[in-house]
């Protein structure tokens, strides 16, 4: 499942306003919404909120299939833009979590069918500047997961780039957050 981000950094970095989230939750959930917040702290100080998905994914490289937690501060995660947000949180495991602790693992060092979470995460700064991390340690504790609702928090501890017109830095940052998730499909960008 994340093959295709380890590959792709350099054309995610080029690409970060291109992203796509595609969410679709069952007749039961059409009424509600899942919510999260995250507080980002460290070379980005923030916080961001928005809707927040859960469902299976499918790696367009590997055909791995794989389960996700898509949070996108897009009004509607289907019609996500240039200027939304976004955190993605997966495994490999393409069962839904059942309620527990996690380990957020190194995206550097994750593996196809190794045990844990990946996460990475798009951010705006400003027209002229976005940002890319990758998850290098942390938890995610599941307290509610059922077929229509996987609600937990998580605090993911991450590096990545920070680009502009000027080019890019290097960056570390914190992210700490709370979600309730809706049942759906979760789509995650392969390589363009």
């Amino acid at each position: 499942m994340i093959t295709w981000v380890k590959k792709a950094r350099g054309l995610l970095i080029l690409l970060l306003g291109l992203f796509l989230i595609q969410g679709c939750s069952d007749e039961s959930n059409s009424e509600s919404t899942g919510s999260f917040t995250i507080e980002i702290t460290g070379d980005v100080n923030k916080t961001i909120e928005g809707t927040a998905i859960f469902g299976g994914a499918t790696d367009p490289e590997t055909n791995q299939s794989g389960f996700v937690l898509v949070m996108s501060t897009a009004d509607d995660p289907e019609q996500s833009s240039g200027t939304s947000e976004g955190v993605w949180i997966g495994t490999d495991d393409s069962d839904r979590p059942g309620e527990g602790t996690y380990s957020l693992l190194n995206t550097d060092n994750y593996e196809e069918g190794d045990s844990g979470f990946w996460g990475f995460s798009f951010l705006n700064e400003g027209q002229q500047m976005s940002t890319i991390i990758y998850s290098t340690s942390g938890s995610v504790e599941i307290t509610s997961s059922s077929s229509d609702n996987v609600s937990g928090t998580f605090t993911m501890q991450a590096e990545g780039f920070r680009t502009s017109g000027q080019g890019s830095e290097e960056i570390t940052v914190t992210l700490s957050g709370d979600f309730s998730a809706i049942g759906g499909n979760a789509f995650v960008p392969g390589s363009f």
